[in-house]
This record gives C-alpha cells, sequence and structure tokens, in this order.
C-alpha cells in the first residue's frame, strides 16, 4: 500500500506541473534524469558484486590449489579482467556519462541564467562524446555522435536567442533529445547485453563453482569436523546460496529496469516529435513502471540479504 501511495503522489507531483495542453518540461525532463541516476547506481552496484565475486572465486581457488607456488595479489585485478578494452572502468566510464548526460537535461530544463544554460549544454554534449567512446571500445561500432558534429549542434543551442524561458528551454531539449535518441537507446542496449556478460558468463558461474566447491568440501571433511565446525561450514554455503540468488535477481532485474530507461527517453523523444502533442500518458505509465520495478527490487534484494545474514 506504501508503495502505491508513493507512486502515486510521484505521479501527482508531475500532473501538478502540467497545462492542459503540453507537460511541464523541468517535472518531466526530471523525472528522467532522477531515473537514470537510481538505474546507474544499481548497475554500478552490480560491478561491485563482480568484482567481489571474482576475487572470491579466485581467492577460493587458491585455497584449494595444492601448488607450493605463492600467490600474487596483483594478479588478481579484477578492473582488467576482460583485457584493456573491455575492462570494467570503460564500462563504468560509460554508465557515468549516460548520468551526466540525464543531469545535463536535467539542468537544461530548470536553468535561469545563460551561463548556466551554456555550462549545461557543454555538459550534455561532453558526456555524449565521452559515451561514444566507451561505446566503441566495447562494440566494434561508434554511435552517431562525433565531436564535430556534437560540438556543432551545441553551438547551435547555445545561440538561440532570449526567448522566453520556458520556450528555449524546450528548445534546447528539442535539439538534445531528438538529435542523439537512437544513440541513447543503443548505449542502454549495450548495457543490457554487457550485463549478460557480467553476471551469466562470470559472476553467477563463479558463485555456483564455489557452492559446489564448498560442497565438495563440506562431505569430505564433516566427520572430521566437531558440531559448531560443521556450522560454520554450513553457514558459510548458506552465504553463497544467497549471494547466488542475489545475482540472479540483479541480473534480471536490472535489464528490465534498463529497458524501462530507454523506453522513457524513447517517450521524451516522442514527445518533441509529434507536433506539441505530448504523450503524457504514455510517459507516466514507463515512469510508474521504473519506479516498481526499482522499489521491487530493492526490496526483494534486501530481503536476500537479511536472510542470509540471518543466525
Amino acid at each position: 500500500m506504501k508503495k502505491k501511495i508513493k507512486i502515486l503522489i510521484i505521479v501527482g507531483v508531475i500532473l501538478a506541473g502540467i497545462t492542459s495542453c503540453a507537460p511541464n518540461t523541468t517535472s518531466i525532463v526530471n523525472s528522467f534524469s532522477e531515473k537514470t541516476s537510481e538505474a546507474v547506481k544499481l548497475y554500478n552496484e552490480a560491478y561491485v558484486e563482480f568484482a567481489n565475486s571474482k576475487f572470491d572465486r579466485d581467492l577460493s581457488l587458491e585455497a584449494a590449489s595444492q601448488s607450493a607456488t605463492k600467490i600474487d595479489i596483483s594478479s588478481l585485478d579484477v578492473y582488467n579482467d576482460f583485457g584493456s578494452n573491455r575492462n570494467i572502468r570503460v564500462r563504468q566510464l560509460l554508465l557515468l556519462n549516460l548520468t551526466k548526460y540525464a543531469k545535463s537535461l536535467g539542468a537544461i530544463s530548470s536553468f535561469d541564467n545563460s551561463e548556466k544554460f551554456n555550462e549545461s549544454v557543454d555538459d550534455a554534449i561532453s558526456s555524449l562524446i565521452q559515451m561514444n567512446k566507451s561505446f566503441t571500445q566495447l562494440k566494434t561500432t561508434s554511435l552517431s555522435v562525433s565531436d564535430d558534429q556534437a560540438g556543432a549542434l551545441g553551438t547551435l543551442i547555445k545561440t538561440i536567442g532570449n526567448r522566453v524561458l520556458e520556450r528555449k528551454r524546450k528548445k534546447a531539449l528539442k535539439k538534445l533529445i531528438t538529435s542523439y535518441n537512437k544513440d541513447i537507446q543503443d548505449v542502454v542496449s549495450l548495457l543490457i547485453s554487457e550485463l549478460d556478460i557480467v553476471f551469466s558468463s562470470a559472476i553467477i558461474p563463479n558463485l555456483t563453482e564455489q557452492i559446489e566447491n564448498a560442497l565438495i568440501d563440506y562431505d569430505t571433511n564433516k566427520n572430521k569436523l566437531d558440531y559448531l565446525s560443521r556450522l560454520d561450514r554450513l553457514a558459510k554455503i548458506k552465504t553463497l546460496y544467497f549471494e547466488l540468488q542475489k545475482s540472479k535477481l540483479s541480473c534480471s532485474s536490472i535489464k528490465q529496469i534498463l529497458n524501462k530507461l530507454g523506453k522513457l527517453h524513447q517517450k521524451l523523444f516522442n514527445g518533441y516529435t509529434a507536433n506539441g502533442k505530448f504523450a503524457l500518458r504514455d510517459f507516466l505509465v514507463e515512469l510508474k513502471d521504473i519506479t516498481e520495478l526499482i522499489d521491487e527490487f530493492r526490496i526483494a534484494y534486501d530481503q536476500f540479504s537479511n536472510t542470509k545474514n540471518d543466525k
């Protein structure tokens, strides 16, 4: 019930800032900016989870090894796990600049002076250019944005005359959103596919292997262990099991959240290419959906975490 009330409040706040013929630029764009920040935060947490999983797996393998070779901690650099062109830092830069882009749109939608307006436009253009650099490192193709083209568009936007404030905001946002909607969709699609690399080929197999090794170790040695030692081993297996369930939940939920984020941006694009007829209801449906997905994910994730820590 509280969740439904929260969603109704969010929708109500947005509706309160809307005229009968068009949405209020600030409230609509800021809602996209806020949801982007929330989605990216979840995605970054997934990379932290990956780093911990990779490190734990390597230490687990070292513990099971009979080799006399000394462990080399420097070889456990999880941030370069996929090579120089596919490492985690490249992905984190892509996420960082996606967030900067969304925040820049929010800043443009609420600017109150020319200096702030120009600074926000520059930030948006810079984030798009940087996104392209990271995108190109992760794929063999690039986005449509280029330094020259984006720079020219930024200059064009900043030369918009001293229009009525709301009209100036809409003009700038329309130029950015309609010019780069496809690029944002491509970035979101890449991030979704990258989740499968991180989870399906790394975190989930890592945790599954750790559980299997822990079970083998327990079955092999349980008759040599006292009661408390057995409980300790079983508690560690339980912890690994719930980490595995959390990882499966993260992979599924974050992909859904990112998919909704792409749809939110698409609704913004549709709104600025519909001859002034902004499909507000469609936007609010997507906003409600992504809000619910984020809330439900957080609740389920916390439940796994609390269960894992129960004694």
